[in-house]
Parts: C-alpha cells; sequence; structure tokens
C-alpha cells in the first residue's frame, strides 16, 4: 500500500504467489469492523496494480482485507487528511 499514511488515495501493488489470472476482492473496514469500501479486482498473472480512491471517510486507521483464491492478506492504512 503506498503511500501509507495517506489521503484517502493509495495503490496496492504486489503479487499473489501465482502466475495465473485470479479474481480478489478488495475489502476495507473501518476499526470497527463496519465496511467503507469493496471492489472486485482481476489479478492479471497474480500482478495486483490497483489505485484506490476513499470518498468521504474520516482520518484513522483502515483494515484492508484482500480475498483471493490463493488466500487472504491484512493490511493496516493510516488515512490523514
Amino acid at each position: 500500500i503506498l503511500p501509507n499514511p495517506n489521503k484517502g488515495e493509495f495503490t496496492i501493488k504486489g503479487s499473489l504467489g501465482t502466475l495465473m489470472d485470479e479474481k480478489s476482492v478488495i475489502q476495507i473496514t473501518d476499526i470497527v469492523g463496519q465496511e467503507v469500501f469493496s471492489k472486485k479486482v482481476l489479478a492479471k498473472n497474480g500482478l495486483l496494480n490497483e489505485l484506490i480512491h476513499l470518498d468521504g471517510v474520516a482520518n484513522g486507521m483502515y483494515i484492508l482485507t484482500l480475498h483471493a483464491a490463493s488466500g487472504n492478506q491484512v493490511f493496516h492504512l493510516v488515512v490523514e487528511q
């Protein structure tokens, strides 16, 4: 996640550890577990490069979960506007 902290706009970039196209879901929740963002994406050749815009979210810590067939990954991100 770059940059982190950010102003509600950031890029998720990385490898899912596979060489195949893989459908994934990016889910972002606030610290109490309420979903603030969700998006279906396609990781081509197992590579993810997705620009995210969070509109109208408050400053604070958020939890990004990447749900993929190859496994789930959890990341923390901070929004400071």
